[in-house]
């Protein structure tokens, strides 16, 4: 039998402003796990989006509460699979009280558990915010976290500029040609743009190394970490991003990621637009959009039709878990949050799957994390201690 869709759309609007009552969260679970209810239940999660978008911001005590009031749910009540979409009753809501909050989208993990996160007195930890260091050419190190719009360096005739949190460089006037570095530490993620219109998002733990003027046959950057580049087109001047002595990514104008973490298993490379060519110590492949290049020692190995979403879910404010392990998750959240992952005994063989947004803070995420079978314990110094199962 359909969905009544006006109850539907009556009984979620209630749940999203938190006015349901017993009962109505009780038949709002119901419809929720009935065929139907994926299809019918995505023009409500829109509609109520954008009139809670058109409202006043919230202050952070009315974030935590909604997200505290998504986490927890209504007291004795089992979460319900919504099927097909293999999420939970509560996790429709979440995605649209999370944006209107201004907190951002979120997905939950693959399976309810029965795990409780210990706190101790330790602070909370803040999420990663906007930030880089810039080493220019004499050595001299800028901060950028906290300046002004305006010219924060001239290095033999090319301006570099900050404007509204993106680094810029006008090499118009340029003469001899210098090497500067952005570094991100854990915490931080930033943007520039190159001299030649190139643009780049640095993910955190992160640098690149970068000339400040193309003046050469060729665009040469060097990169450490994850970086995600939009490529200014030059045919008479390919765009090379040198990864390692043995490796680099030969580009002629496009839109690809690249993870080259020390502490991952493989160097990925993950294009979105264009066309690009793998060369891995002699060996050459190339790549189609939705292609994504693995990289782990003199193998490269290709896999078609990637969600290319996923490679770049940090740069749109995501941290995506999506058929994760624990380990994996681990990685992701201490670049974040420059965290140190302990783990007491066996690790726990747990896989996540969801996207959680970046501007959470740690007590957040780890609540939504103990969701599955995993117990946590954060303890001073910025150290999350992953208990045995």
């Amino acid at each position: 039998m359909p969905i009544p869709e006006n109850r539907l759309s009556h009984l979620f609007d209630r749940w999203v402003h938190q006015q349901a009552t017993p009962a109505e969260h009780d038949e709002l679970m119901a419809l929720l796990d009935t065929p139907d209810a994926e299809a019918q239940l995505e023009p409500h999660m829109k509609e109520v989006w954008h009139k809670m978008q058109a409202k006043q911001a919230y202050t952070p005590d009315e974030k935590d509460r909604i997200v505290n009031h998504i986490l927890d749910g209504r007291p004795g009540v089992q979460a319900t699979p919504i099927r097909n979409i293999n999420r939970y009753w509560w996790a429709a809501a979440a995605v649209l009280v999370l944006a209107a909050a201004g907190i951002g989208y979120f997905t939950m993990l693959t399976r309810p558990g029965t795990s409780s996160v210990a706190i101790t007195s330790a602070p909370d930890v803040a999420p990663g915010r906007q930030g880089a260091i810039l080493t220019l050419a004499n050595g001299q190190t800028i901060v950028l976290d906290s300046l002004n719009n305006g010219v924060i360096a001239n290095q033999n005739g090319t301006q570099v500029s900050l404007n509204n949190g993106q680094l810029n460089y006008d090499a118009a006037q340029a003469g001899e040609v210098l090497y500067n570095t952005i570094t991100t530490p854990r915490g931080r993620m930033f943007q520039l743009a190159l001299p030649d219109g190139s643009l780049v998002w640095l993910n955190a733990a992160s640098s690149l190394r970068f000339p400040t003027a193309f003046s050469s046959k060729q665009r040469l950057v060097e990169v450490t970490g994850e970086a995600y580049f939009e490529v200014a087109q030059n045919i008479s001047q390919p765009f090379i991003v040198k990864i390692s002595e043995g490796m680099q990514v030969e580009v002629m104008g496009t839109r690809f990621n690249v993870n080259a973490y020390a502490d991952e298993a493989a160097i990925t490379t993950t294009l979105l637009d264009g066309g690009v060519n793998i060369n891995n110590g002699g060996l050459r492949k190339t790549l189609k959009p939705g292609q994504q290049a693995s990289v782990k020692g003199n193998d490269v190995k290709i896999s078609n039709d990637v969600d290319t979403d996923l490679a770049v879910a940090w740069k749109n404010g995501f941290i995506s878990f999506q058929g994760a392990g624990l380990q994996d998750v681990m990685r992701k959240v201490a670049r974040w949050y420059d965290l140190q992952v302990v783990y007491e005994g066996k690790i726990p063989e747990t896989e996540f799957d969801g996207d959680l947004p970046k501007n959470l803070k740690l007590s957040q995420v780890i609540k939504i994390l103990t969701k599955v079978e995993v117990k946590f314990r954060i303890e001073e110094g910025n150290k999350l201690i992953v208990l045995p199962e």
